[in-house]
């Protein structure tokens, strides 16, 4: 997450973007053929959660970050 975090700050990208986790959602939704949406969708979404709360812990180093 840390590269990604980085990305995203070199690229002047908000952490949290709505319409790209719509889509990454419904993707992993189309490559799990097998399994029931209902129970990949909450999976996915804490999974997409926790990263971006790693993405802010890295923004929030970096800002608060002496030098």
């Amino acid at each position: 997450m840390k590269e990604v975090a980085k990305y995203k700050v070199i690229h002047q990208k908000q952490v949290e973007d709505l319409i790209q986790e719509e889509k990454v959602l419904a993707a992993s939704v189309n490559k799990a053929p097998g399994l029931d949406g209902i129970s990949v969708k909450p999976f996915i979404r804490a999974q997409m959660d926790a990263e971006k709360a790693v993405q802010y812990c890295y923004l929030a180093d970096w800002l608060f970050a002496p030098g």
